[in-house]
């Protein structure tokens, strides 16, 4: 992509109504855009962050069994009146009217629609176990939107739902699903935390989130200094001295940002919408289920949390919008200037046709100086630099964003320095 033809460049402003830091990184990087408050619109080098998040976690839920749908957004009242949650949910639920009267909910989740599905297509035992995901957009009411990306009013996220015959069979899924998470957080370059935490207003057993330990955190979580014992604090209230009811260790309070949670519905979900099966004996019987979500604009806005310094942010490579930033540096000797493009603009096409992504700053009418500004803003892992030193010694100047370390290669050992990087 040549930064010259880019829909949105890169705003070295002030950001004005933002006070967390995931937000003003990416509205600076020119990642999102505020529409008001709890409300962000993805631009484009935002959005190719957020597909590079889906294509981790979709590929882990295939390998995982799922089966990936598209559910509506707008959800009938009746669903949400047999499950009980129509009053239960309170002032969270998005409400709407059709002209006709029909009320209707923006779905904030859906586990009162699959398991009409389940109802549906699940019949007998032969048809389980089963795993169903979708991703897409979720609503709801939030009061407190001052997050950024963290908390907001419309937000994209993966739940998969599963079914199974046995409460058994549910078990060993969740301990498979908590292995997955662990996968896809790792990928994103995170290393996150499975904690204990209470159900809400989607089962009375506890649950599990997975949470990163950082200062920026809006949650408090205990944990254990020996074991991985670790629990929301609204499940203990930790007090001086405590100790792990498992190991003895002692127990520490941190900050952290919850990226995703796991439960066992039981079946709850599958009675109030009367999916049952018949099992090998001819009985009727009730389906288990099981929930399992990430969010994923959430999650997009934890790494900016997690991975920035004083000049911007710093993706992971794995998710990073291009894992290649080349910069054209302007010489103010127009013959000289000229040769720098045509040497640039020929390792652009090289690297592009080993298939080596690629954000070009072309422009010439902005300077040295603020070229490398806007590429330590836009968290680009690696920055490739030319300019009339380098060209001279038909070398390139290669500097790691997150490290900081700088090298020189030259220009025809570029491509495999970077699929081996990045591959």
């Amino acid at each position: 992509m040549l930064e010259s033809k880019a829909f949105v460049s890169i705003n070295r402003g002030t950001v004005e109504d933002e006070t967390v830091l995931n937000a003003q990184l990416l509205i600076k990087g020119g990642f999102v855009e505020k529409v008001m408050p709890g409300i962000y619109v993805y631009l484009p080098l935002g959005w190719r962050v957020y597909k590079k998040i889906e294509t981790i976690i979709r590929t882990e839920m295939f390998k995982i069994g799922g089966e990936e749908v598209f559910l509506s957004a707008l959800l009938p009242k009746e669903l949400w009146i047999k499950s009980g949650r129509w009053e239960a949910f309170g002032d969270i639920l998005m409400k709407v009217n059709d002209r006709d009267g029909r009320e209707y909910v923006l779905g904030p989740t859906h586990e009162e629609l699959i398991a009409e599905l389940a109802k549906k297509y699940i019949l007998t035992y032969r048809d389980l176990p089963k795993a169903i995901f979708q991703i897409q957009e979720k609503f709801r009411d939030e009061q407190e939107v001052k997050s950024g990306l963290l908390k907001t009013k419309e937000f994209i996220m993966k739940d998969l739902y599963s079914f199974h015959a046995t409460r058994q069979d549910l078990d060993f899924f969740y301990e498979e699903m908590k292995k997955s998470y662990i996968n896809i957080f790792n990928q994103c370059g995170l290393k996150s935390y499975i904690v204990e935490a209470a159900g809400g207003n989607f089962t009375d057993e506890n649950v599990h989130e997975f949470m990163l330990k950082t200062e920026a955190g809006e949650e408090t979580t205990v944990f254990c200094e020996l074991c991985d014992f670790a629990q929301n604090k609204e499940l203990k209230q930790v007090k001086e001295n405590d100790r792990c009811p498992y190991c003895g260790g002692l127990l520490k309070e941190e900050k952290t940002i919850e990226v995703g949670n796991i439960f066992k519905l039981g079946t709850k979900f599958s009675e109030d919408a009367g999916a049952f099966f018949v099992d090998r004996d001819g009985e009727k019987k009730s389906i288990f289920m099981g929930c399992y979500g990430i969010g994923l604009s959430r999650l997009m806005g934890t790494i900016a949390e997690i991975y920035h310094d004083e000049k911007g942010l710093k993706w992971p490579t794995s998710i990073a919008p291009y894992p290649v930033y080349l910069i054209k540096m302007n010489d103010t000797d127009p013959r000289v200037d000229v040769q720098i493009k045509k040497y640039a603009d020929r390792l652009y096409n090289q690297l592009i046709n080993k298939g080596i992504e690629v954000l070009y700053d072309d422009r010439s009418e902005v300077g040295s100086g603020e070229k490398i500004i806007d590429a330590d803003l836009s968290g680009i892992p690696y920055q490739v630099v030319v300019n009339a030193k380098t060209l001279q010694k038909d070398m390139v100047e290669i500097k790691s964003r997150n490290t900081g370390k700088t090298e020189f290669l030259k220009r025809s050992a570029v491509a495999s320095y970077f699929k081996k990087m990045i591959q």
